[in-house]
């Protein structure tokens, strides 16, 4: 009883250290100076992806392009569904200093909340490793992006599918794709247990429809299947060849070769899919679904960065989350490649972008060597290893 109280305290701590960090970056963010972005004639606030989502708000209420520049209210398109800026209505409400207070807590707590919803982690590893979750998950809200959102819904359907909530984990994987569409990989979870599959795939429909037809509620119909079509074709146009820090990235950086995006997709998918084969046979044998489940979503978490040609830095909070899955699992013997491991995407991925390291030194780590990139690769090649052995070897 002792312990158990202890580690909860551990636990309650970590929460603090998790909102304190919001608050902090809040803080950070809404006093910083504007940035100074060449060929841009106006200066850009530290904030500037929270101004994207709060005007994506006001513009679909008011029926106005969501996928043009909105300069000089802030840099760059809004690049979700019509769905998404729906879902952003009520921060174009709100002060914009209350809003992106509001916005970075929910990307913090909401993947710490999920994590601890999952069966079957060891509650003393979990706490350690928040740490690594903690440090990725600051670097992604000073950049004030979704992925601690994303990240969120995705080990929230890793928890609902261990309670075999089919429903529920549908439409959380549906939310999460319409954030970022590279969180439908995650209905692969499904193949863990085919027989929920024609189930899945009613609620799927059912969910997705009103999703896509929810804006309605606020909308014109040409007004959403104009945007509809806009944000398709945004979406076309932006998957182009450019590389940023992925797998196909660390291959450029390394080799000086850059292997077909498709090809790579394929192969990844095939790789990711493979140890099906064991882990059925390995549930069906040891009734331990809770554990096969746990890595093979934590894997996937990883896929859908390392793979992502277009990942940036403040995505791997997405992909340290699912090392932290990972390594969180119950019953698992600790052993020297499991600590190099997560020492080597401590050092890399989650510090690599910190300023620990000299300027010089961080843009080197982070994008001239893709060392960020390289040392979450490691860890997936851990993982699939581990999976394929039907051992969690960590």
């Amino acid at each position: 009883m002792k312990m158990q109280w202890e580690s909860r305290k551990v636990a309650y701590v970590g929460l603090c250290l998790f909102v304190l960090a919001a608050i902090a970056v809040t803080l950070k963010l809404w006093f910083a100076p504007p940035l100074i972005i060449k060929d841009i004639s106006f200066n850009v606030a530290a904030y500037n992806n929270f101004l994207i989502f709060k005007w994506a708000g006001f513009n679909f209420l008011n029926e106005l392009p969501l996928y043009i520049s909105n300069d000089p209210l802030h840099y760059d398109l809004f690049k979700y569904s019509p769905t998404c800026a729906m879902a952003f209505v009520p921060l174009s409400w709100l002060p914009t200093g209350l809003g992106l207070l509001l916005w970075n807590l929910v990307n913090m707590i909401l993947p710490l909340w999920a994590l601890n919803q999952i069966i079957g982690l060891n509650r003393s590893a979990k706490n350690i490793l928040a740490i690594w979750l903690l440090g990725e998950g600051i670097t992604s809200l000073l950049n004030v992006q979704s992925n601690g959102l994303v990240l969120g819904l995705l080990l929230w359907s890793i928890a609902a599918f261990q309670r075999d909530k089919n429903g529920l984990t549908v439409l959380l994987i549906l939310l999460a794709g319409f954030i970022k569409i590279f969180g439908w990989i995650f209905f692969l979870l499904f193949l863990l247990k085919p027989k929920s599959i024609p189930k899945a795939t009613l609620y799927g429909l059912i969910y997705g429809g009103i999703l896509v037809l929810a804006p309605l509620l606020f909308v014109n119909p040409s007004y959403l299947i104009s945007e509809y079509r806009w944000w398709l074709l945004l979406l076309k146009h932006d998957s182009g060849t450019y590389i940023k820090l992925s797998f196909m990235g660390w291959c450029q950086s390394w080799f000086s070769i850059v292997p077909p995006k498709n090809v790579v997709l394929f192969v990844a998918l095939a790789i990711q899919i493979v140890p099906l084969l064991w882990l059925h046979r390995a549930a069906k044998r040891s009734g331990q679904v809770h554990t096969q489940l746990i890595q093979f979503g934590a894997a996937l978490l990883v896929w859908v960065v390392l793979f992502n040609h277009m990942a940036e830095s403040a995505t791997y909070v997405i992909a340290v989350g699912g090392v932290v899955l990972f390594f969180s699992g119950e019953a698992q013997e600790r052993r020297w490649p499991a600590w190099t491991v997560l020492t080597l995407v401590m050092l890399f991925s989650v510090l690599g972008p910190t300023d620990i390291y000299p300027k010089e030194l961080r843009y080197w780590i982070v994008e001239t060597a893709q060392l960020k990139a390289f040392s979450v690769l490691l860890a997936y090649v851990y993982m699939i290893w581990s999976l394929i052995r039907n051992k969690a070897l960590a």
